[in-house]
């Protein structure tokens, strides 16, 4: 359970700020690319991130170390009395708000390989739907489910760096 919690909080993240396949670049450039055109670091890069060589699979995720081995229940599950109600209204809504294409790209199963594969490196092709992508409608929802999930600093974090996100592509 709490390898589903962690991975579901980090694809959350992933959903609201990660490339579908398949969108296009607006820039037309590949500013920041190697001459393969995949950019240093990326995937598959020496070092990269996200799915490369050796693709990480779902089942081969055994746990969090820093010294090689497992910390088991590091982040326990329990009741801290404050209702989740409205970020699990936020969140139907937000779904609810999807067109059934963009709620597909949306919805992984909790033990899909899509929530360890994935990377912010640039050039890297994610699943999911991409801001740019939404609607003005679907963005709203997306920022109230945001802010319903988070805390003021912690949702003041998120568009900080989503608009550093959005200064550095353009």
């Amino acid at each position: 359970m709490n390898r589903s919690l962690l991975l579901g909080g980090a694809a959350a993240v992933a959903t609201m700020t990660g490339c579908s396949a398949g969108s296009s670049d607006t820039t037309g450039s590949a500013s920041g690319s190697t001459q393969s055109g995949m950019p240093s670091g990326g995937p598959g890069g020496a070092g990269g991130m996200g799915p490369g060589a050796a693709e990480v699979k779902y089942a081969d995720f055994k746990g969090l170390t820093t010294d090689g081995k497992v910390v088991y229940d590091l982040f326990s599950v329990h009741s801290t009395g404050v209702s989740t109600d409205a970020v699990v209204k936020a969140a139907q809504t937000f779904l609810d708000g999807l067109s059934a294409k963009t709620r597909r790209a949306c919805v992984f199963d909790v033990d899909d390989d899509e929530w360890l594969a994935w990377s912010n490196v640039d050039g890297y092709q994610r699943e999911g739907a991409r801001m740019g992508d939404l609607t003005d409608k679907q963005r709203n929802l997306g920022y109230a489910l945001l802010g319903k999930a988070l805390p003021a600093d912690g949702l003041a974090l998120t568009r900080n760096i989503m608009k550093l996100n959005a200064f550095l592509g353009d």
